[in-house]
């Protein structure tokens, strides 16, 4: 074979019939084939459609997240302002409601505030359609960047230089939007190896981005108190185990799992969790700047609840009543999208976290009661279903006997007949 014919042996494609199939296969959700096109390299990572489109903005309205990791650790921008309506990525994805590519874009640098043809930003448009919990993620992210600063203050000629591992653990729980006490010590054992030996550094700039939000030009009250409530926890957490360390046989993961349960204890009597009740009202009450009006707010609604319950109140003050009304939160941790349901009322976002308040839960638990009504039910069931199969079965053992009688008198006499010798 010559160079020509190895030449048209080579397949040809072209790239404009490539990047319409591509957007037709994203609409499809068909992220394998899309990935295995673009590793190819057979059309441009930043092409757009007829609309100026972009692939990462269709990948995130499709909900495709391996898509748009692939296209952001390739260097494609996620603030590209081709589209006629100047929608962004952001945008997209928070319409859609998907909450891990709106993180994803964040940590890549997505543009918080930037706006639309109409002026709305990616937050603004979310709340629109509904999408709450995506509004919280954007309106609750902090840059690593500032993470950075705070910890290496000189950059490389800074007087210690923490791991990398350190600085992400430490953002991942700064742009958290979850403030509940029990998700944020279960995050402090999940990563107890790297905070552990730093923790007085890790409070040191969980403190300080804390205190940034009230003593700037535009201050973030929303963002002040929830900062707050995370650091306390991690405080109060530390120094549960620094006391409880050398005094109990049990590892520091295993006593930060005791404590959390410990506050999700209940008795049968209580409506509510008393001591994890407690725990967020000495959470509020701490918080150093009474001047706050949402502060005031707070307060005032904690006041005037009947049944108690401080994390509903918190989030309704936080995210608005809408999003406390519609949200299913985690009976054990307080995470939002938990779809877990045990029974009518109570929703986990994992089986972990229903494993850790089954000791609680069984006590109230409808599905236990109507479970042991079954069993009980069914035992009666075969009772009786036993005693007049019984019945049956005695006619049919006289018979079986009978012939059984009758086999052993024709097994005899035939091993007579065979004792018997014929001339």
């Amino acid at each position: 074979m010559n160079d020509s014919e190895a030449l048209s042996a080579i397949p040809r494609y072209d790239p404009n019939e490539d990047a319409e199939r591509v957007f037709d296969l994203i609409k499809e959700k068909n992220s394998k084939e899309v990935l295995q096109i673009l590793k190819g390299m057979r059309i441009p990572l930043n092409c757009t459609d007829k609309t100026g489109m972009s692939l990462l903005d269709q990948a995130s309205w499709s909900g495709l997240e391996d898509v748009v990791r692939f296209l952001l650790a390739n260097g494609v921008d996620p603030n590209n302002n081709k589209h006629d309506s100047g929608y962004k990525s952001l945008m997209f994805a928070a319409i859609a409601g998907h909450q891990g590519i709106c993180q994803l874009l964040l940590d890549f640098g997505a543009h918080v505030y930037s706006t639309n043809a109409i002026g709305k930003t990616a937050a603004e448009m979310a709340a629109f359609v509904g999408q709450h919990e995506c509004v919280s993620i954007i309106n609750n992210y902090v840059a690593l960047d500032e993470i950075e600063k705070l910890l290496h203050p000189k950059g490389n000629d800074s007087d210690e230089i923490y791991p990398k591992e350190f600085s992400q653990t430490l953002h991942g729980l700064v742009k958290t939007h979850i403030i509940h006490p029990i998700w944020v010590m279960l995050f402090l054992r999940d990563h107890y190896q790297v905070i552990w030996e730093n923790r007085q550094k890790f409070c040191y700039v969980l403190d300080r981005v804390f205190e940034r939000q009230l003593r700037c030009k535009e201050s973030n009250e929303v963002m002040s108190l929830k900062l707050w409530l995370i650091l306390y926890t991690v405080r109060e957490t530390c120094k549960f185990v620094e006391a409880n360390l050398e005094k109990e046989k049990y590892n520091a993961p295993t006593i930060i799992r005791n404590y959390a349960k410990q506050l999700l204890k209940m008795e049968h009597t209580d409506r509510i969790r008393p001591n994890l009740e407690r725990y967020l009202r000495n959470a509020v009450q701490a918080f150093p700047y009474h001047h706050c009006l949402l502060f005031h707010a707070l307060v005032k609604n904690l006041a005037a609840v009947e049944f108690l319950n401080a994390f509903y109140v918190i989030m309704a003050v936080f995210s608005g009543q809408r999003m406390a009304e519609m949200s299913h939160f985690c009976a054990t941790c307080g995470a939002v999208t938990s779809t877990k349901r045990c029974c009518k009322n109570i929703y986990y976002c994992h089986p972990a976290c229903q494993k850790m308040d089954w000791g609680n839960h069984k006590m109230f638990c409808d599905k236990t009661e109507k479970g042991e009504e079954r069993r009980c039910s069914l035992k009666d069931h075969r009772v009786s279903k036993t005693v007049i199969q019984n019945d049956e079965n005695v006619s049919k053992d006289e018979a079986n006997r009978k012939k059984e009688i009758e086999n052993e008198q024709i097994q005899k006499l035939a091993s007579s007949l065979d004792d018997l010798k014929f001339a």
